[in-house]
């Protein structure tokens, strides 16, 4: 996921009693870091992003620091104090995350199955990355209902976060899965 969606979030920054340093960081195969088309599903692992975490805090110095942590990179901040216990990590801020693959993917098909139309979206949710056009049809329908309610959808979420891993919606081209497929 690109870090763009998250921008609004950088008033933090702005002068203040509460201001604070904001650092954001696109995950390796994301927007605009490094990406790994060619590398075998081995290297993606929870170790390589936890290790770029831990070089990012290492190069910037940072030595006193808070974590958000959205969506998957839930799992990431979780992982990242169990292994590495950093000693400057003040707090973990969890929004929006999910720490069970296998009950996110039982809590939506739970989801998908209250809804009307729900088999037809997995059918689509199913074809995974082998069909990206309908993957992000069904995908889109589900948050729709489910999750990202607001219409019409950010332009933020719609380009950052969606565009960049599933490319364009007509064609599926633009977009890096990389990271997705092999995670």
């Amino acid at each position: 996921m690109a870090h763009g969606y998250l921008v609004p979030i950088s008033d933090l920054s702005l002068p203040g009693p509460h201001s604070r340093p904001v650092l954001f960081y696109d995950q390796i195969g994301n927007a605009r870091s490094s990406h790994f088309k060619d590398k075998p599903k081995e290297f993606f692992t929870v170790d390589l992003f936890v290790n770029q975490l831990l070089n990012i805090i290492k190069h910037f110095k940072i030595t006193k620091y808070d974590i958000l942590a959205h969506s998957g990179g839930g799992m990431l901040a979780a992982e990242f104090e169990t292994r590495v216990q950093p000693e400057g990590l003040k707090s973990i801020i969890f929004s929006n995350c999910y720490t069970s693959h296998a009950l996110w993917y039982q809590s939506t098909n739970q989801l998908l199955f209250q809804m009307p139309n729900g088999k037809e979206i997995k059918e689509m949710l199913d074809m995974g990355f082998d069909d990206l056009p309908k993957y992000r049809v069904g995908l889109d329908l589900l948050h729709e209902a489910h999750a990202q309610t607001m219409r019409p959808i950010p332009k933020e979420l719609d380009h950052y976060v969606l565009d960049t891993v599933f490319g364009d919606k007509e064609t599926g081209e633009g977009g890096d899965p990389t990271v997705s497929i092999n995670m």
